[in-house]
């Protein structure tokens, strides 16, 4: 195959008067015209020196853009009765150019986040670990109990994203510092020595969300140290720079020994913000120009439109039910956990979904899986009706023609062929015409698997309810003692029972209870029946399940719709 040299100047670097597409399609941002904030944290065990650090650094860069900010401060440690008092010195004034609050929630976090960046102030929060800890607080009383994980995770970190990190992070036009108390994080060791396992601290975390540390540009972790010498105990702090995205300082340590400038002196900030100074250089100095609006996201259209991930849960919660009420289908028909029930039902299965896997009906529709509950149940009486002629044909391994057997029962399921007659009069009350129907089953081909009262010839059920209906209201014991006589199976009792119910409501209550004994007594009758049955059958294993399948189905067996 020949190969196609390309030759000739390139779009746009090869021909500087050609229209630049990058720069016309409206998809990027120049950075060389953002002003850029200072994101800063401060974490540390209590007397690390973490909340003076930060408002040191907070005066340098006060006074670094001309003391025309103002300042917030979200006091959550009740420090603020020292920091306003310091600040005064410097000119920061409450309730002038200084805002104080007590208030640990996150809702007032966001409001005032909100303002700080819509009037270009500077925020400091002190310390964000109580807000993380209030949120906690407030979920556990409304919810009533501990905050359990990682179950409540699926709620807590959204929320914490939503009214923290996401409005920390969006923030451009305003400077944001916070301090947060530390902890220990611990890393499971082996101990030679012992010759056991043990927990053992190896490092230093900011205490509240574990994300903490990702939101702002520079994270400081702040020490006590103590020298001791002849002239007694010095204490000092240093400050070790776990982040700095600017790279100027990462890594670096630095020592800030106390001051002591006297009666009517101010505290020296220049040295501590000496420190952080070549940060906020990268970061703003040279980039004077504030923040444009960031244009919203393009929106990602209907992959996340309502009803398509909520539908596929509904989806998957149908199909949760519809497997529990098959499995309760099974149970009912096809017991046991052997090996030919177990074939029984895959095949069963996979006639009417088309396939055996069940999580692959979550793409089916709701009236689809409401049809297959339909013909699984009716293939399921089938088997427990022909279960003996099925059995043999597993025993002797012919595995294709009892799938044939199955196969053939379920397609004239789906023509319609098993549907029962209509009632040629309606005198019958409801139900009883559909359950006395002429089964569709050849009697000639298929064997019977039940009870000496399936085989006798069918009794005109109907006929006999409308002359009891005719009867009940002059003798209602009577007429339910031959209606019931009439029946051959637990499910025509029960079918009479409902249909008389509107009838019977009106006697009195020892006839009632006279005739729900005579509904009773003719169950258990049936009932005998089948079990004599079933004790006819082969010895073994087969009459040991065949007698468990009879007594399962308990005399319905004998009905197919």
């Amino acid at each position: 195959m020949e190969q196609k040299i390309v030759t000739g100047a390139h779009l746009v670097l090869g021909n500087p008067n050609a229209p630049n597409p990058f720069a016309s399609s409206g998809l990027f941002q120049s950075t060389t015209d953002v002003w850029t904030p200072y994101k800063m944290s401060f974490e540390g065990f209590a007397g690390s020196g973490k909340t003076l650090t930060m408002i040191l650094v907070l005066l340098g860069l006060w006074f670094e853009e001309q003391k025309k900010k103002i300042v917030c401060l979200q006091d959550t440690e009740k420090s603020a009765k020292f920091i306003v008092p310091f600040l005064r010195h410097y000119g920061l004034i409450e309730g002038k150019n200084l805002f104080v609050t007590p208030s640990r929630s996150l809702i007032d976090f966001r409001k005032i986040l909100d303002l700080c960046n819509s009037e270009h102030g500077i925020f400091m929060t002190d310390t964000a670990t109580h807000l993380h800890e209030q949120m906690l607080k407030e979920f556990s009383e409304e919810k009533g109990r501990p905050v359990i994980y990682p179950g409540d995770a699926m709620v807590l970190k959204p929320e914490w994203k939503k009214q923290f990190t996401t409005p920390f992070v969006d923030a451009q036009n305003c400077h944001l510092f916070f301090t947060g108390r530390a902890a220990w994080e611990y890393t499971m060791e082996f101990n030679e020595e012992k010759g056991r396992k043990e927990f053992n601290a190896t490092g230093v975390k900011m205490r509240g969300d574990n994300e903490l540390a990702y939101e702002p540009d520079v994270v400081v972790l702040m020490e006590r140290l103590q020298d001791i010498s002849k002239k007694g105990v010095v204490t000092y702090r240093r400050a070790s720079i776990l982040k700095d995205r600017s790279r100027l300082i990462d890594g670096q340590q630095f020592t800030f020994h106390p001051q002591n400038p006297g009666r009517g002196k101010l505290w020296d900030f220049e040295p501590v913000w000496e420190v952080f100074r070549p940060v906020w250089k990268f970061l703003a100095a040279g980039n004077p120009v504030e923040q444009k609006q960031i244009p919203e996201p393009t929106p990602m259209g209907p992959l996340f439109s309502h009803g398509n991930a909520e539908g596929y849960w509904e989806r998957r919660r149908q199909v949760d039910v519809l497997l529990e009420e098959i499995e309760g289908v099974y149970q009912q028909w096809i017991p046991g956990s052997g090996g030919m029930e177990k074939q029984l039902k895959s095949i069963i299965f996979n006639l009417q979904f088309n396939t055996r896997s069940k999580s692959a009906l979550a793409e089916r529709s709701p009236r689809e899986l409401k049809a297959g509950l339909d013909c699984i149940e009716y293939l399921s009486r089938y088997v427990a009706k022909n279960y003996e002629l099925l059995e043999k044909m597993h025993d002797k391994g012919d595995y294709e023609n009892v799938t044939s057997f199955l196969t053939e029962e379920k397609n004239r399921f789906d023509r319609g062929e098993t549907a029962a007659p209509p009632p040629k009069d309606g005198s019958a009350p409801n139900g009883l015409a559909e359950a006395t129907a002429p089964s569709p089953v050849d009697e000639d081909q298929i064997p019977e698997f039940g009870s000496a009262a399936e085989k006798a010839p069918a009794t005109d059920l109907a006929a006999k309810a409308a002359e009891a209906m005719e009867k009940v209201k002059t003798d209602p014991v009577q007429a339910m003692t031959d209606l019931f006589a009439a029946a051959t199976n637990a499910e025509e009792i029960e079918q009479i029972e409902e249909g008389f119910a509107p009838v019977l409501a009106n006697l009195d209550h020892e006839t009632k209870e006279q005739i729900d004994a005579l509904a009773e007594e003719r169950r258990a009758e049936i009932s005998v029946v089948l079990v004599e049955a079933n004790a006819r059958k082969p010895s073994g294993k087969k009459k040991a399940r065949a007698a468990n399948n009879g007594r399962k189905v308990r005399g319905e067996s004998s009905v197919v719709a």
